[in-house]
């Protein structure tokens, strides 16, 4: 049985969220809640060492994101514990505790065995979605399942007989900040970014990309049928997806209190993110040519043509947030 409360959640789903953030908002909402400050850290990239461990590019790349959770309790008032049972039993109990709090659960589950996941005996990788309640008729959890966009779904119990995976509870700790001051909130985004190094770390992948044994190894994983699953594939969506993402960071700020130069910071994150969709395409495309290599240095000239905008775009957001502190400090 559902309880009655948990009947009013919806799943919401957003091309630039993961299966994981998309039950997350979900419930956030449900609650009564925004969520858009927790993107707050999303805007970075970073470049690992070359080591044994990363034999690739692909395993060096990475988005460079922050602590979403703390930021998403910090100026949301909610907070997310993850559970690791380790077994069926204990796991059933979580999620009977959490429906007698009138609280959903994000449960993790093997896309094998997920009926309405494209992965469905085909493939193993991990999913997410809401345990909402249990079907005792069918020995079944009743899931919402955002990222797929379905409502009330029949998961069978006996999918989760292997590893049982880690499992998130919702507490509500505190008020919504009302105070939310946009000047401060986009110099910590910059901050972060150039905490991270991200310009430098973008420019010396526009380097290593055209070197070409490095190149080579890339293409090879793609080839291989690994096209849209290679660690560099992965990394270049998140990070032209968490771009989006600081784009709906700025619309969110920009409605609390419009500003011309919010509205701008929004538009440029979203330019952002096309490039690097253009990037992670020519990638692709790659594979596909007669001569891959002259794809490695029209890469190279789109990852510095990036590297470029970010850095003004950079400047332009420390640049007015300074000034609209000190004016309204006059």
């Amino acid at each position: 049985m559902n309880p009655p409360l948990l009947s009013a959640l919806s799943p919401l789903h957003d091309e630039a969220r993961s299966c994981f953030t998309d039950q997350l908002v979900s419930v956030v909402h449900w609650l009564g809640r925004r969520h858009e400050l927790m993107y707050l850290e999303s805007w970075g990239f970073s470049l690992d060492s070359a080591s044994a461990k990363a034999t690739t590019l692909g395993d060096r790349v990475h988005p460079g994101t922050g602590d979403t959770l703390a930021n998403l309790e910090r100026y949301h008032g909610i907070r997310l514990y993850r559970l690791n049972p380790q077994s069926l039993p204990e796991w059933k109990g979580i999620l009977q505790q959490q429906w007698s709090r009138e609280m959903p659960v994000i449960i993790s589950m093997d896309t094998y065995t997920c009926p309405w996941d494209v992965g469905y005996q085909r493939f193993h990788s991990s999913h997410t979605c809401l345990a909402v309640g249990w079907d005792e008729g069918e020995d079944a959890i009743i899931c919402c399942d955002a990222f797929y966009q379905k409502e009330r779904i029949a998961y069978p119990v006996s999918g989760m007989e292997g590893e049982i995976g880690p499992c998130w509870i919702f507490e509500v700790v505190g008020e919504e900040r009302k105070d939310v001051n946009a000047q401060k909130i986009t110099r910590l985004a910059v901050s972060h970014f150039r905490q991270l190094s991200s310009l430098e770390a973008i420019l010396t992948f526009s380097q290593e990309i055209t070197e070409p044994e490095a190149f080579k190894k890339e293409l090879q994983i793609l080839e291989s049928g690994h096209t849209y699953g290679s660690p560099l594939m992965l990394s270049l969506l998140d990070v032209a997806r968490f771009r989006k993402l600081m784009a709906q960071l700025f619309r969110y700020l920009n409605q609390l209190d419009y500003s011309r130069h919010l509205e701008a910071f929004q538009s440029e994150f979203e330019e952002a993110a096309r490039r690097w969709a253009v990037i992670r395409a020519m990638f692709i495309k790659a594979q596909h040519l007669r001569q891959p290599e002259k794809q490695a240095e029209k890469l190279a000239d789109r990852i510095r043509e990036a590297a470029s905008q970010e850095q003004r775009l950079s400047s332009d957001m420390l640049e007015w947030s300074c000034q609209a502190t000190e004016r309204d400090n006059r």
